[in-house]
């Protein structure tokens, strides 16, 4: 939503398009909360742990080349604010986002030169991602990443058969409202489609 003056709002179902962003369970965003006060307003936010993630997967996969902005919020929130380690690293787990975590961590840490070690910078240096999360990775960070690549992928996510058939369905014949703005008939959309999930299946 853009408004008169100028001021965007973006509203989003989850924290980023594809495979990291059907592997994080969205419910579990609810489970804790803080209030905020902004302009004068108590506001609900998301609670420290779960913010602290969100940092993580902006710094780590919004933007080819991190934003300083993105890797200072990393830095900020995991040495200024009480973060739980055991309660992070187990929405790490249970999202399977660790490498996330270790990529944004690594990073605000190289780029600023950071000398201090809390727990969680220890665990960064340790942890060895999953294949999920290596495979998933490469199509944020790599020189195959794009929007499509990263839709395609998110078929990794997808829990069984029949919700993976419907996701490529949904995915290979969208309404016409959304074809029309974007790919411009079915059959077009369908070979670019087909392309890139033999390409997906090949490395999996």
């Amino acid at each position: 939503m853009v408004m008169a003056d100028g001021y965007e709002v973006d509203l989003h179902r989850t924290f980023v398009a594809g495979p990291f962003g059907l592997s994080l369970r969205t419910e579990d965003l609810f489970d804790t909360e803080t209030a905020i006060e902004i302009a004068g307003r108590t506001v609900v936010a998301l609670g420290p742990e779960e913010r602290f993630v969100h940092a993580c997967f902006h710094a780590a996969l919004g933007d080819r080349e991190p934003r300083l902005v993105s890797l200072r919020d990393v830095a900020q929130i995991l040495l200024g604010s009480p973060v739980d380690t055991s309660r992070t690293l187990d929405l790490a787990a249970r999202w399977r986002v660790g490498a996330v975590l270790k990529r944004a961590i690594e990073l605000t840490w190289s780029a600023f030169g950071l000398d201090s070690n809390p727990p969680l910078r220890e665990w960064a240096r340790e942890y060895v991602p999953s294949r999920f999360e290596r495979q998933a990775l490469r199509v944020y960070v790599g020189p195959s990443r794009s929007y499509a690549a990263q839709a395609v992928a998110g078929l990794r996510a997808v829990p069984d058969v029949a919700a993976k058939a419907a996701y490529a369905r949904a995915m290979l014949v969208p309404d016409h409202g959304y074809l029309d703005e974007r790919d411009g008939g079915y059959l077009r959309r369908l070979r670019r489609g087909v392309g890139l999930l033999v390409r997906e299946v090949r490395q999996q």
